[in-house]
This record gives C-alpha cells, structure tokens and sequence, in this order.
C-alpha cells in the first residue's frame, strides 16, 4: 500500500524516484521506493542532522542541488542514485515527524509552486499514515488477546477472573475461567461463573489462611499462600494460589486475577519427607553416640544430645554456632581440621582424638566424617558420627601393659629356662656364665655387669665373666666393700659407681648405680652378681626381683661348677688307682714269666700307636691300652711249671697254656669298668684264616682292636730273646708278618703297621 501511493503522488509531481523513510527506534528506515531497481545499504537506513528534522517537522520542505548544494555525508548522496534535484517533505501528524519522502529528479527545473502543495499533502499523509498504524496496532492488539486466551487456555494452572467486591473479596463473583477448570475440578465454566470463590472450598480449607488473604485483598494488595480445595466430587486438592488487583483503567481494581497452582503432588512428598525427617530426628534424638553436623566454615550446626551429654553441655545453645574446634583438645586440632577439609573436598574419613568437656573432663572420640550436599550437588557442611572411645582405650592400654607383662614374664621365664639348659649341659662354668648375663642383658637391659665367684677360704674375688666393659670390683674401696657388704649381710645392695663409664651407660641426670647380689647356696655364699641399672632413677623392684633370681641361678651355676670339678677331680684320681693297678698286675706277670719282662708296656705303647694310626678316637684309646696291659692275664690261672718250662709244652701242657685266653675273659668280665677292654684278652689268638683259639673266629669276626694286637704281639715276641731261641732281626720278623698276613694277620692291619714303623724309623 506504501509503495503504490508513493508512486502515485511521484507520478503527479512528475518525479523520476522516491524514497519514503518512517521512524523506527534506529532512525529513519526505508519503507517504499519507486523508480530504482535497487537501494544502496546507506540510504536504507537514514540519519538526517538534527536542524534538517526541525525544518520537516515545521511543515517545510528540503530542496538540493545536486552536487552543487549538497552538504551531507558523501555516501548519502543522492547525485550517487542518478540524481540533479532533489525535494524532501516531512510526514507529520499533528506536531510529531513520522517520516519523511524524498523526490529525486535527473534534470533541475524549479519546482517552488508545487512546494506548498507537497507540504500539505505531507501533513494528510502523515495523519493517514498514524491511522493506518494504529489500525494495525489495534488488529495486532486483538491479536495478541487472542494470543493470550489461547496461552490461558493451555496454561497447566488455573487462571479465575472475579469481579472486585472492595467491602467483601469473598463475595466478588466469578466472571472467567480458563479452559483448565474442568480437569482440575472437575466443574464446568459455566458451573462456575457468578459463583464466589468459596464454591471450591471446604471443611479442610484452612479459614484463618482464608481471612488474611481477605485482609489483603481489602487493601486491594497482592496475596499468595496455600490453600485445601475440593473438586466437584468432593475429593481434596492442595493448590498455591496467586491472587492480583486488576484496574483496566488504572484507577482503582475492578478485578481479582487468580492463579492457582495444582500442589497436591509436591505437599504429599512434603508430608512424606516430614515424616522421613521426624523418623530421622527421633533417631537422631534417641541415638547413644554422638552425631553433629558442622559448617564448611567449621562452625558447629547441630548435635543431638547424646553428643551434648558427651561435651558436657546442658542445652545446645551452649555450643551451636561457635567453631567446633573450640572443644578439641589443643593437640588434635590439627589432625581434626584436616579431617574437616578432606571432608569439604567430598572425601570420607575417620580419626580418634581427645576433647575437653565444658566441664574439663577429657575424653577419647572416634569419628566418622562424611560430606552433605545441597540440590545442586555442592557440599555445604560435614556430617559425623562419634562414639566415646575413652573406656575401650584405657581398657586396650591396659590389656598392652598386661601383654607387655605377660610377654616380659614369658620371656624371662625362657631365659631362666635356657640358663637351666646351660648349667646342666654343660661343665664349663665359663659358658655357663656368659649365657646368664646374655639373658641378664636382654631381659634388663644390662649393658655392664659380670659374675664373680670367691676363691676358697677368702673374702676375695674372682671374675667369671663380664658383659660390656670390665667391672673391677677391687677398684674403688666403696665398691669392694659393698660387696663384702653384701655377701656378708646376705642381701642385695646398691653402690653409686665411683666415675661414670667410658662407654656410655651412665645417664646425664644423675650417677650410674651398681646393684649386687650376693650369691648363695646351702647357707654358703658362692660369689656377687654385679649389674649397672641400665635406667635413670631409684632401681625398680621388678628389675632387682629378677636380678635376684637370676642371681639363684648363678649361685646353683656355681656350685655345680664346683661339684663337677669335684667329681672330675674325683674320677681322675679313681681312674688313675685303676691303671696303676692294672699296670701292677702287668708288672706281676712279667715277673711270674722272666722271659717276658717288659713285654706288656712295650706291646701296650705299640698297640696304643697303632690304633692311632687307624682311626681310632682318643677316649677309645684307654680301654685299648687297658686290654693290651692285661692281654695274659689269664696266664696268673696257668700253674709256674707249666708257665716257666725251659723246654717245648707237651699237648697236654698247650691244651692248658691256650686256656689263659679263656681265664683271662672271665676274670675282668666281671669288672665293669673293665669289659670294654675284654677283646684284647680275649680274642688275641684268633687267626685271620679262622685257625686260632679260643673260638676259632675268622675275618672280621675278629675284634680289631685283637688283630691289631695279634700283629703287634708276633712283632715284639719274634724281636726279643726266648730261652728256646735268639731274637730275630727287624727286618725279617716283618717279612715273616708281611708273609702272614692274610693267614695269620688282618692284611689292613700288616700294611698299617708296617707304615708306622716305616715312619717311625
């Protein structure tokens, strides 16, 4: 419609284009143009200076030659469309400028008569312009309502229009409703309009919600609250309902608007989690150990009240709203304020700290530590759990302290056991010695001591053994007679160390003492057990009740070191009677039997030779050398004339010098001591062939200790003078034992004989 009445008035005034520019917020926008088949960007969108707007809106015109008396930016020039002329005319209705219309001509000519013309012709313009707006402003208007009942329409909220009684709110009728209120209540529009709104209430409606909303609606204020309604059917519904004043006119309401907001959903999941919250709460309130929940800021929120029972609060007012860090005791600050922090950073965690009641008792705590967070996920305070661990701590230190005792006890009680094991197993009263004060050291913690024992018939003495540096009792008179002192008192005694060790056990606080205690067995005192208190401080009496103990074991060591010697001693001397008689009676059948003097120590040193030289250990040596000195001692049962005949034995006469093996065995088999050395005597003319008597043994059969006294027995009887014969000499009485070896002789036995001769030659 604009561009056709632009081309109609452009063809009246015979003008070659036109362009028709109306106000917009951004200036001057194009609207119309005839005669162009394009517009440049600049001249779709103009701003005239602000003198050239007075003179459109006075009712005058604009008039240029173009390019002549153009004074306008370059790029709005309208030469640059083809123009000489151009003529502008304002578009007014009433004083305001609506817009403007230029008219461009190719050729100049002066067009002044048709100005005046132009001029009215642009104030009817514009004055049809404004009505055709508002026209349209009307039809978009009826438009927008049509919009808007549509949107009410469709609202999932009940909309209520009443009409506005000021003296009673209550009593303003219903004159609309959305097309909603049949879903929501179940009545129809027309059941409802004329009706106050009172029909959707009933005896579930809270009244005194009612008469404040009244109140308000009075003073023609808005109000908004929750309301019980109730369908056509009876059945309830919570609604939020929003109400407004209305004035179509802007002078006083002619009208309530009411929203109304179907909440019946959310208020029953409110009521659930109501429940939920006060079934926590009594939990919460019921629970015996302690559950608080503390800011981000550590400012403690809530605590129920076993926890205010436990910090000794009378009501929570005591402590809600100040740091919780208040009631920790000052060394666990630390270590609780991390926990806080790691639970403010979503992390989960545990500790056991101390804190100080309001009434200063201290008690233990174990907590557990979680994040809570709001809807939106971000954490806003800290949830913990707390029991009073205070009783479960002082019962496990006490359960440690009796395991410590326990394990100290077991431990000494092993040690006793081992220094048992050493008194008994072994003789060595030094060995002994040092596996007591091994024990000493661990069981005490002795770093420095040692075992003394008194020499016979003094008051002086001797050291055994010594841990750490020596202890010399002897050096400093006051530790010497402290030691008298207690072997004479009979009682453990403590003596200050004259100089503090060199190796440093003393202790900075005070002097080293040295704790003794006598050791005594059978009413005798056998020595002092000296031991350097390894701990600062008087002696405990645990530590010394044990020493004392151990000093028992010391003395029973001691003693049975004695009684050991004793019986060695003893043994040595009863063992030394028993060769010296044997030997005796050697030296008696060497003087029966003349020809054979000598003849028993020479084959004993031989034999007791050889034996080393196969093998054979020392403590097997004395029963070896024993049988090899008794070897005819069977011969003290063979009559003199028989035993000292000059010439050769008749059968009979051999019958009998061959029974001195037999005699010999049954003589000693009855000495015990004895019996170990019986197979020399025995066995001695046994042959390797089996050929030699008693029992005509052969091989093997033959105890070795009797073949290696047969070779050596041969050897010193074919060597010496016999009354029948003279002595052979070395070299043949072995060609004759080399000869008969295997016959006569064990061969293993001939070459290790030989060999030993050979050496010792």
């Amino acid at each position: 419609m604009l561009e056709n009445g632009l081309q109609e008035i452009a063809g009246l005034l015979h003008a070659d284009m036109a362009l028709l520019h109306l106000r917009s917020a951004e200036g001057f926008g194009l609207a119309a143009a005839y005669g162009l088949e394009g517009v440049p960007a600049v001249h779709r969108l103009q701003q005239p200076e602000p003198e050239e707007l007075d003179v459109l809106a006075l009712g005058r015109w604009l008039e240029w030659k173009l390019p002549g008396d153009y004074r306008g930016p370059a790029e709005n020039n309208y030469h640059l469309l083809g123009a000489e002329h151009a003529i502008s005319v304002g578009l007014r209705a009433g004083p305001e400028l609506v817009g403007y219309a230029a008219f461009l001509f190719r050729v100049w000519a002066d067009r002044n008569a048709m100005m005046s013309a132009l001029s009215t012709l642009g104030a009817i313009w514009g004055l049809q312009y404004e009505r055709l707006l508002e026209s349209e402003r009307r039809g978009r208007a009826e438009e927008q309502l049509r919009l808007y009942a549509t949107a009410l329409d469709n609202l999932n909220e009940l909309v209520i229009v009443a009409e506005a009684d000021p003296k009673n709110p209550s009593d303003s009728r219903i004159t609309y409703v959305n097309q909603r209120i049949k879903e929501k209540t179940g009545y129809d529009p027309e059941d409802l309009l004329g009706q106050t709104p009172r029909i959707l209430q009933g005896p579930g409606t809270d009244r005194a919600e009612v008469n404040r909303m009244k109140v308000k609606l009075r003073r023609f204020e808005p109000v908004s609250g929750e309301l019980l309604n109730y369908r056509k059917d009876g059945t309830p519904y919570w609604v939020f309902i929003s109400v407004h004043p209305f004035s179509s006119t802007g002078g006083r309401p002619t009208h309530f608007v009411s929203v109304q907001t179907d909440i019946t959903e959310r208020r029953q999941a409110e009521e659930v989690l109501r429940e939920r919250e006060a079934r926590l709460r009594t939990i919460v309130e019921s629970e015996p150990e302690c559950v608080k929940i503390v800011a981000t800021d550590g400012t403690l929120l809530e605590m129920n009240p076993a926890g205010l029972r436990m910090i000794e609060a009378d009501d929570g007012a005591q402590v809600i709203g100040k740091p919780a860090s208040e009631l920790i005791h000052p060394d666990d600050r630390p270590a609780f304020a991390e926990l806080h922090e790691r639970a403010c950073r979503g992390e989960v965690g545990e500790l056991e700290f101390r804190i100080i009641g309001l009434k200063g008792t201290v008690r233990w705590l174990e907590t557990h530590s979680a994040p809570l967070r709001d809807a939106k996920g971000v954490i806003t305070s800290v949830l913990s759990v707390t029991r009073d661990v205070t009783e479960q701590r002082a019962a496990a230190a006490l359960a440690d302290e009796y395991r410590q005792r326990l394990e100290t006890e077991i431990g000494r009680l092993q040690a006793l056991r081992h220094i048992d094991r050493s008194i008994t197993g072994s003789a060595d009263i030094r060995l002994t010695a040092a596996t007591l004060l091994e024990q000493m050291s661990r069981q005490l913690g002795v770093r420095r001591g040692g075992l003394f024992r008194v020499l016979p018939g003094t008051l002086l003495l001797e050291s055994v053994a010594y841990i750490g540096l020596s202890i010399d009792l002897g050096d400093g008179e006051r530790v010497a007679e402290v030691a008298v002192q207690a072997m004479r008192r009979r009682e453990v005694l403590e003596v200050p160390l004259p100089h503090p060790p060199s190796n440093g056990s003393g202790h900075p606080n005070g002097a080293a003492i040295l704790v003794l205690v006598p050791l005594i067995i059978k009413g005798l005192v056998k020595g002092v057990l000296a031991a350097q208190y390894p701990y600062p401080g008087e002696v405990e009496a645990g530590w010394k009740e044990f020493l004392h103990v151990l000093g028992g074991q010391a003395a029973i060591a001691l003693e049975s070191s004695e009684l050991f010697e004793e019986l060695q001693r003893s043994n040595t001397e009863v063992f030394y009677a028993y060769d010296q008689t044997i030997e005796g009676w050697a030296r008696a059948l060497d003087l029966r039997d003349r020809e054979t003097e000598g003849h028993s120590r020479r084959v004993t040193d031989l034999t007791v030779q050889l034996a080393l030289a196969m093998g054979y250990r020392s403590g097997d040596l004395v029963h070896i050398r024993r049988g090899a000195l008794l070897h005819d001692i069977g011969k003290m049962g063979v009559p003199d004339h028989i035993l000292q005949k000059p010439g050769p034995l008749t059968p009979e006469e051999w019958e009998v010098m061959k029974n001195h093996t037999t005699l010999g065995y049954h003589l000693l088999r009855s000495i015990e001591f004895l019996r170990p050395a019986l197979d020399i005597p025995y066995c001695h003319h046994e042959r390797w062939d089996g050929s030699g008597y008693p029992r005509g043994l052969k091989g093997e059969e033959i105890p070795l200790a009797a073949r290696m006294f047969a070779v050596v027995d041969v050897f010193d009887a074919l060597s010496s003078d016999r009354p029948y014969r003279k002595a052979w000499p070395r070299e043949q009485v072995l060609e004759h034992i080399r000869q008969s070896a295997g016959t006569h002789f064990d061969p293993a036995v001939v070459e290790a004989f030989t060999k030993m001769l050979g050496k010792a030659n």
